[in-house]
């Protein structure tokens, strides 16, 4: 009679990612254009569009090549490293999928409230009637 291997907590916790993972893949295989996108393609002159994207390049580039310490400048990195090690250990030590779901409730939490925060200032912005144009000058023909 053959022992059965007993999945570590790590390991199943892995094949649900790889699960969840592939789920998202099968998703968004098919790229479909939302409503939202035809509309705003009908309404945005071709030119300002190239202008747009080329402005949103230009800062996307900036940053990622650049912006390492401006960015590091906006959290408390210090804490954060240590919170890390804090939850890292306890998963090492129970060693069950409860200690290792600490992580992926941290980055979830993190990134809700990154949604809010930045649906806020959209909303603020539009209602202050700052739009892409103040922000990029020179991208748009006004």
């Amino acid at each position: 009679m053959r022992k059965s291997h007993k999945k570590t907590p790590w390991e199943k916790e892995w094949q649900e990612l790889e699960k969840r993972e592939q789920k998202y893949l099968e998703k968004r295989a098919e790229k479909k254009s939302s409503a939202l996108n035809r509309f705003l393609e009908e309404k945005v002159p071709p030119g300002l569009s190239d202008k747009l994207e080329s402005a949103f390049s230009g800062a996307f580039r900036l940053v990622f090549e650049k912006g390492t310490g401006v960015i590091e400048k906006t959290y408390k990195k210090d804490e954060m490293e240590k919170t890390y090690q804090v939850n890292s250990y306890a998963a090492k030590v129970r060693n069950t999928r409860k200690s290792l779901k600490v992580f992926q409730k941290k980055a979830a939490s993190s990134g809700n409230k990154n949604l809010i925060l930045s649906g806020v200032e959209g909303v603020g912005l539009g209602a202050l009637g700052i739009g892409l144009p103040v922000l990029f000058p020179g991208s748009c023909c006004i």
